[in-house]
């Protein structure tokens, strides 16, 4: 009992009193420590994950996201002391184990821990402060694949301006220093005065709270426009332009034509110079599937070479069950998205580029969500004002959550916190749930198929490579 209670004080601590410097933290955890010994009765966590390597185990918590390498002997000599002490090394190996919860009190509640952990990792996430304004459902293009529905509407001032008190009254109430902005669409450079006037008004509102602006613009990339350059040039906040090619000329065309006919791609290259100079990042996606998959070594090396900021390239799998769509046997996997990264990584370099890895990276970390749709507060703020939680349910009015104009529907978003990872038994109960986050929210509510950590997949992943993961 004394152990439990101990760790809900711990964690009102850090939760309603942020720390900060080595000093204090190492307080609290001595003060843990000390009054934890006073129980008798220790377990190790239900959500230990071991794995032996040589003479050493390695041991994964799900809930901390911690690694940790133990001796084999050292590790056995722990648990045969857990209730009484033992020599300096075990106490030491206690004590570290203690600090990442892979020892616990008997009586503790490890679902309270669950809790504790989702909140303080969504207070470190940044979608409290990086929104995404989809200024048009408008676009001039007619992809093969496209996610979104025909839908002719653009953002007004009235709807921009109760947008940005939306946003800004957001920042005071969270203390935001900084206010991340993704102007997206639709084909955003399709609304170049709402650009304009969004932009400035972020600024002007930005001096008057001592904040930063910073913005991200997704686009296709088709279109340039001087009040573009003019807006942005010589500033430093124009932080990542992101355009999308899918191949090289031949095959991109065929799949991004113009609406109307014509291929896209000269029109897009030629802007690429022009993007690279006012912006701190210039990225290009690239959305696979069987059909242009083998040309991405050739798209590399028709953007490599280039002088000045290296260009990131987006490997993107294309999507089932939204929009137009794809069919199933066109579709390439995550595995197949990696053995491409990996087998083109000697060529990206060669040419200069940059191959984002992102969620194709076998690496294992800590996600405590899944994406900003599981989070407790919308980050979509759609052309008419609407309030989202997910980009890719930004037309569906019925899985929007609410307005600018109204505020937050609370029926509408149970929609979304019915699919959040701490309402999903099977991830409450799983081992692995704060190295997975849990399924897309929206693919999941589709039945559509979830990439997650289910099953032995966790443990496969440790032992292809368990060099990469924790500390002796």
């Amino acid at each position: 009992m004394v152990g439990n209670i101990t760790a809900i004080f711990i964690m009102f601590t850090l939760y309603y009193h942020p720390i900060r410097g080595k000093s204090k933290i190492l307080l609290i955890r001595r003060e843990s420590d000390r009054i934890l010994s006073m129980a008798d009765k220790f377990k190790l966590s239900y959500y230990l994950t071991i794995v032996p390597t040589g003479d050493e185990y390695l041991i994964a918590q799900g809930i901390t996201a911690r690694f940790l390498r133990l001796k084999k002997k050292l590790f056995d000599e722990v648990c045969r002391h857990l209730d009484k002490p033992g020599n300096p090394e075990v106490e030491e190996a206690k004590r570290r184990l203690r600090g990442m919860e892979m020892i616990i009190a008997r009586d503790k509640d490890e679902q309270e821990l669950i809790r504790f952990y989702h909140a303080l990792g969504l207070k470190s996430f940044d979608y409290h402060s990086c929104f995404n304004i989809l200024l048009t459902f408008k676009c001039n293009f007619s992809c093969v694949y496209c996610l979104q529905n025909e839908n002719a509407s653009t953002i007004s001032k009235e709807v921009m301006d109760k947008a940005l008190d939306y946003l800004f009254d957001h920042a005071r109430k969270n203390k935001l220093r900084k206010l991340s902005i993704r102007l997206a669409g639709g084909e955003p450079m399709l609304c170049v005065d709402e650009i304009e006037y969004m932009v400035n008004q972020v600024r002007a509102r930005c001096r008057e709270s001592k904040m930063v602006p910073e913005f991200v613009l997704v686009t296709n990339g088709s279109i340039f426009h001087p009040k573009i350059g003019s807006l942005f040039r010589d500033r430093d906040d124009l932080h990542t332009v992101q355009i999308t090619l899918d191949g090289p000329k031949a095959v991109h065309d065929k799949r991004r034509p113009f609406k109307g006919g014509g291929g896209s791609y000269d029109r897009i290259v030629e802007n690429i110079p022009r993007w690279l100079e006012l912006s701190r990042y210039f990225s290009v996606r690239v959305n696979i599937d069987q059909r242009n998959y083998s040309c991405f070594p050739a798209l590399l090396k028709e953007l490599g070479g280039r002088k000045g900021k290296k260009i990131v390239i987006i490997p993107a799998p294309c999507s089932e069950g939204y929009g137009k769509g794809e069919a199933k046997e066109d579709l390439v996997s995550k595995k197949e998205i990696k053995d491409l990264i990996d087998n083109c990584a000697a060529l990206a370099e060669k040419m200069g580029l940059v191959i984002e890895k992102g969620a194709f990276d076998r690496g294992l970390k800590c996600r405590t969500c899944c994406c900003e749709a599981s989070v407790p507060f919308p980050t979509q703020i759609g052309p008419a004002g609407e309030l989202g939680c997910c980009y890719w349910e930004m037309e569906n009015k019925e899985k929007c959550i609410g307005s600018v104009f109204s505020g937050i529907d609370n029926k509408r978003a149970a929609f979304w916190r019915k699919y959040a990872v701490l309402n999903i038994e099977k991830c409450l109960r799983c081992k692995h749930i704060f190295f997975c986050g849990g399924p897309c929210p929206s693919r999941f509510a589709r039945g559509l198929p979830v990439d997650t950590l289910c099953g032995d997949r966790f443990r496969e992943i440790l032992e292809e490579n368990p060099k990469n993961y924790g500390s002796s």
